[in-house]
């Protein structure tokens, strides 16, 4: 029984890692998705799941399982996980992408929750330094927002373009996401001494962002190791 164990073990999660690393038509792909949709409703994926098995295996773009999980908002196999194995909630991919920066980016409440409460690193920065709140904030998805800003995300964090999660929302008009990044933004820039008479002659609080930066280079560079 424990060998069959491992066998379904190791046949489910290479389907997880085929979905990205085979050239299999989307007919295929789509079903594969819902056959894997259907087992995260059955006692199979808590057996698979609590086997010995390799949760941190990649393929050849450093794709693991968690993050196929958080790419698809798979709450139920998310959850098996990170409860049940091994499995690195701050492992990254070729563009050191994090499964919380899918999750944000495909507004995966659930999982984003599940990811922080295993641990997941909130302000960990992708390739382009990206954290998980720009994507939140690309996304345009304010409850996902305040999940993260509650986990400690840093609204000051800059992307390599130099654009803050409240700018990357702003140009994107998610209006309902930009007002609250304006209001942590201004909680952060009041935490790293900015003055109310500073905050009230501005005309927008991206124009405060932006020379209060020029005039902390510093402090924002430790911010953003």
């Amino acid at each position: 029984m424990r060998n069959n164990l491992k066998i379904y073990t190791a046949a489910l999660l290479n389907t997880l890692i085929v979905l990205f690393s085979s050239a299999m038509d989307q007919s295929h792909v789509d079903k594969q998705l819902r056959d894997i949709a259907e087992i995260e409703k059955t006692i199979a994926v808590q057996a698979l799941l609590g086997a010995e098995s390799e949760a941190d295996a990649t393929d050849k773009w450093q794709w693991s399982p968690l993050h196929l999980a958080a790419a698809k908002g798979y709450s139920g196999v998310a959850k098996a996980l990170v409860k049940n194995t091994n499995a690195n909630v701050d492992g990254r991919n070729q563009y050191h992408i994090t499964p919380l920066h899918l999750a944000a980016g495909r507004r995966a409440e659930s999982v984003v929750q599940i990811l922080l409460d295993a641990g997941a690193n909130p302000n960990a920065p992708d390739i382009n330094l990206q954290t998980p709140l720009h994507w939140a904030a690309l996304a345009g998805d304010e409850h996902i927002i305040r999940i993260l800003f509650n986990a400690k995300a840093k609204p000051l964090a800059f992307n390599d373009h130099r654009m803050t999660p409240l700018q990357v929302a702003a140009t994107y008009g998610h209006e309902s996401a930009t007002e609250y990044l304006e209001a942590i933004t201004l909680y952060e820039l009041l935490e790293y001494g900015a003055s109310l008479d500073e905050i009230v002659s501005h005309e927008s609080v991206e124009d405060l962002l932006e020379e209060y930066r020029r005039k902390n280079r510093a402090r924002y560079r430790s911010n953003n190791p």
